[in-house]
């Protein structure tokens, strides 16, 4: 790696001001430039990570809806909804005039 992409990665890994990287000579600089290595490492990881996760939770979400779909199915009325689920069975529906 050239100095300039050793300054490169001081800069945009951890953060030090382009006219300071090239400053940094030595044993602090194989320090810094190591670190800088493991961030990104870390980084990189914590990305795949949370791509994963996503990537589960959208496959997840996907097969939800078949999963009721075949539930429905299953039922034996033909998916018609009870007098609960239309609404008829609440207290709210009890009381309006018609049902006294």
């Amino acid at each position: 790696m050239t100095a300039q992409e050793e300054n490169w990665e001081l800069m945009t890994v951890l953060g030090f001001p382009w006219q300071d990287c090239a400053k940094i000579k030595g044993q602090d600089r194989t320090f810094l430039l190591q670190k800088a290595v493991e961030i990104k490492e870390q980084v990189m990881q914590q990305q795949q990570a949370e791509a994963e996760m996503e990537a589960k939770a959208f496959q997840e979400r996907m097969t939800q809806p078949e999963q009721q779909a075949g539930q429905q199915l299953i039922g034996g009325d033909g998916g018609n909804p009870t007098r609960d689920e239309r609404g008829l069975e609440t207290p709210a529906a009890m009381q309006l005039p018609g049902n006294l």
